[in-house]
């Protein structure tokens, strides 16, 4: 049993390890909508991080008043511009995370599908 143990832990991976792309910081505004047939609203937030697989956005208690908190795998289409481009990306994602904050909602996304031609696009920004 202290075997396993000691080999379990040996073969852990750390945090940055586990991912597959790397992560960059950044403040970038985004705008968001939800896949929902019956609802569609827009919401507003902040990328704050950003890797070839998904993102986190940060949102105001006002905007996140209107998203199902309770839904994780929720599908939302998001719109953002990165700086010095000078055309929006768009993205489908879903959801894998939310977070309550004191001034709001931290959503954490990854990008669903085929999206090779946007993940391209994506791809100029992450990695420079």
């Amino acid at each position: 049993m202290v075997k396993n143990f000691i080999e379990n832990v040996m073969n852990m991976k750390t945090e940055k390890e586990r991912r597959k792309y790397p992560r960059k910081k950044v403040m970038i505004p985004v705008v968001l909508h939800n896949c929902d047939a019956n609802r569609y609203f827009y919401y507003s937030g902040i990328i704050t991080d950003i890797s070839l697989g998904g993102l986190y956005i940060e949102m105001s208690e006002k905007s996140s008043r209107r998203v199902k908190r309770e839904q994780i795998n929720q599908e939302l289409e998001i719109l953002f511009k990165p700086p010095n481009f000078s055309f929006p990306i768009g993205m489908k994602c879903k959801v894998c995370r939310m977070d309550h904050t004191d001034y709001g909602l931290r959503i954490g996304v990854f990008f669903d599908g085929n999206q090779n031609d946007n993940r391209n696009l994506l791809k100029k920004y992450v990695i420079l």
